[in-house]
């Protein structure tokens, strides 16, 4: 993930040029930003190492990302088949993808 925020630097440097640029009449502190599964986990990260970034939008960010854990083991006892489908827990970050340490769950 660390990576990944390293990758979206490229984004500071977008802001940078942004507001050296006042002809361009953009808000620089009203931005943005968003992705969607891994890319809503990298949107997190750099947000939280860009204090200009004021407001993210992670989209599925699923396991690793800002799902709720604490609450995932109660949704998979509900007997909604859908619920239960779209719910991951913190064994699945170190089983689907290693996103984490083994020792993380």
């Amino acid at each position: 993930m660390m990576a990944w925020a390293w990758g979206t630097n490229l984004t500071s440097r977008i802001i940078d040029v942004l507001e050296s640029s006042p002809e361009l009449k953009i808000n620089t502190s009203n931005i943005a930003m968003t992705g969607c599964s891994r890319n809503g986990k990298g949107a997190m990260v750099a947000v939280a190492f860009d204090e200009r970034i004021v407001l993210t939008i992670p989209q599925k960010s699923s396991s690793g990302g800002d799902a709720c854990w604490r609450t995932s083991r109660t949704m998979l006892g509900d007997r909604n088949l859908l619920t239960v489908a779209l719910t991951q827990t913190a064994t699945e970050i170190i089983q689907e993808n290693v996103w984490f340490s083994l020792s993380f769950d």
